[in-house]
C-alpha cells in the first residue's frame, strides 16, 4: 500500500509542475510573442501534462530498488530515489525562472512606455501586482522548497510553506476574479 502511495504522490506532485511549465509557456507566448501567438493547443497539453509525468513514475516504479522509504510513504531520500522528483521540478522551475525573468524584463519594458498621463505610483502598482502573479503562476516560489531538504531548516520550512499557501489563492485572483474574458461572458450569462 505504501508503495501505491508513494507513486501516486510522485505521479500527482509531477503533473502539477508539468502543467506550471505549461502555464509558463502559455503566459511567455501571451506576453513575449503578443503578435505571434498561436496558442497552445489542449490535446498536446493533455499529452504533456498528464504523459511526462506517467513516463517518469514508469520508468522510476520499473527499475526501482528502495522507490520507498523506510519510515514514510514517499521517495527514498538515502538511496536517491528522491532525485526521481527534485531533477524533473528543478528543470522545470529553472525553466519557469527564466520565462519569469524575459516576462518581467518585457513588462517594465511595456509599463515604462504607457500612457505618460499615467502617475508614476499607479504604474509601478500594477507592474509590482503582475510581477508577483507571474512569480507565483510559475511556481518559482518552490525554488525555496529546494533549499529546506537539509536538517535543521525549519526556519525555511514555515517560509515555504507560507509562501507558497499564497500560490493558490493568487491563481483564483487572477484566473477567476481579475480575468475579464471569464468575467465577461459570466456577466452576459448571468451566471
Amino acid at each position: 500500500m505504501c508503495f501505491v502511495i508513494a507513486g501516486t504522490l510522485h505521479y500527482l506532485l509531477l503533473v502539477c509542475f508539468s502543467w506550471m511549465l505549461l502555464e509558463g509557456v502559455q503566459l511567455y507566448v501571451m506576453v513575449v510573442q503578443v503578435f505571434h501567438t498561436k496558442s497552445l493547443r489542449p490535446r498536446y497539453m493533455v499529452i504533456f501534462g498528464y504523459g511526462l509525468p506517467l513516463l517518469i513514475v514508469g520508468i522510476s516504479v520499473a527499475i526501482s530498488e528502495g522507490y520507498v522509504a523506510e519510515n514514510y510513504c514517499w521517495l527514498d531520500f538515502k538511496s536517491g530515489w528522491l532525485w526521481a522528483f527534485v531533477a524533473p521540478v528543478c528543470v522545470i522551475i529553472l525553466i519557469n525562472a527564466t520565462i519569469f525573468v524575459i516576462m518581467v524584463y518585457k513588462l517594465a519594458k511595456k509599463f515604462s512606455t504607457l500612457n505618460p498621463d499615467m502617475e508614476n505610483l499607479r504604474k509601478v502598482r500594477m507592474f509590482t501586482f503582475t510581477a508577483i502573479a507571474q512569480l507565483c503562476l510559475l511556481g518559482c516560489t518552490w525554488l525555496i522548497g529546494v533549499f529546506h531538504f537539509q536538517d535543521d531548516t525549519i526556519v525555511m520550512t514555515y517560509i515555504f510553506t507560507i509562501i507558497n499557501s499564497g500560490q493558490g489563492v493568487f491563481i483564483f485572483i487572477l484566473h477567476c476574479l481579475f480575468n475579464k474574458q471569464g468575467l465577461k461572458s459570466t456577466q452576459e450569462t448571468g451566471i
